[in-house]
């Protein structure tokens, strides 16, 4: 297998990523529990040019926490 494959929980959205994952982490902050619903959120870090949306483009948002500060 040299990458991976995934999507969004509704099936909208789907990616794909070249391997090699260069680092693979977990956060248990109260935030990414809340985002994850779960005990913590799981990461992986891929390069940017072997990542690729395949489907629902239109879909993502980029959107910031309230806290952040307005650039």
């Amino acid at each position: 297998m040299n990458q991976l494959q995934g999507s969004c929980l509704c099936g909208g959205v789907r990616y794909r990523a070249a391997l090699p994952v260069s680092h693979a982490s977990h956060c248990y902050c109260t935030m990414c529990q809340k985002q994850h619903g779960a005990a913590a959120g799981s990461y992986a870090n891929v390069a940017s040019a072997g990542f690729a949306i395949e489907q629902g483009a239109h879909l993502i948002t980029d959107t910031k926490p309230a806290w952040l500060p307005h650039a």
